[in-house]
């Protein structure tokens, strides 16, 4: 039987990618945490972040054009 754990470490305030591929996590309390990861998890892990980031910004782009012209149309 394999032993898994899933913490609620709090909101992630740093992180370090070293050279072999050790990423360094650090949060708001201080705690750290360190695991390794291969070259193809880490391009996954990286494409899934600027997919976020992508989605972010469109949803941040549409709201400001509704807001402008919602301040158009008050004007």
């Amino acid at each position: 039987m394999k032993v898994t754990q899933h913490i609620d470490a709090g909101r992630i305030t740093g992180c370090w990618v070293s050279y072999d591929g050790t990423m360094e996590v650090s949060n708001d309390l201080g705690d750290e945490v360190n695991f390794s990861a291969d070259a193809d998890v880490m391009r996954t892990l990286a494409r899934r972040i600027n997919d976020y980031l992508d989605a972010e910004e469109l949803k941040q782009a549409k709201e400001k054009a509704k807001a402008d012209a919602k301040s158009n149309s008050d004007s």
